[in-house]
């Protein structure tokens, strides 16, 4: 006859559970989308980073200019497009923000509440005003820039009449 080892399921779970072994190799990035229809045109370089300041708290967030949007182009289009524009808008900027840091960082506390996809995501009444956008700097190289008069020279608000989280 055979022994029967009964194990209760308990100890399965506690066995199972101190035996495994697990590695972080990379975190993962997640980035989102956002429009700002801007009252004029910029002349922005793919990279630069926009700004976006929320004056009464004084938090900050950094976003990246990606491109302008294509002319005629809406969100309630099919996916089967007949015709490709190859015309942009440039009073239309798309940025680029990473999600993580919306997430993870404790210092942008109302910014967060803005984005649609965050889910700290609330209704919100926000004045224009109390929200800007503006370039620091014209790419990731001049980030590193030492003189920070020269870095002001540079610097641009971007007027803005809409911003699509």
């Amino acid at each position: 006859m055979s022994e029967e080892n009964k194990y209760s399921e308990d100890e399965i779970l506690k066995d199972f559970r101190e035996n495994i072994e697990h590695k972080i190799i990379e975190d993962q990035l997640e980035y989102y989308w956002i429009r700002l229809y801007a009252k004029e045109e910029y002349d922005l370089e793919q990279g630069t980073i926009v700004q976006m300041s929320h004056l009464p708290s004084g938090e900050k967030l950094d976003l990246m200019f990606t491109n302008y949007d294509k002319v005629g182009k809406t969100g309630d289009q099919s996916e089967e497009l007949e015709e490709y524009e190859t015309e942009i808008d440039k009073k239309v900027l798309c940025l680029l923000v990473n999600i993580s840091d919306v997430h993870k960082r404790d210092d942008v506390n109302y910014i967060r509440t803005l984005f649609r996809k965050s889910r700290y995501y609330e209704e919100r009444l926000l004045k224009r005003k109390e929200l800007v956008f503006s370039t620091e700097y014209e790419n990731f190289s001049d980030n590193f820039k030492e003189d920070k008069e020269e870095k002001q020279k540079e610097s641009t608000v971007i007027e803005y009449y809409d911003v699509m989280f």
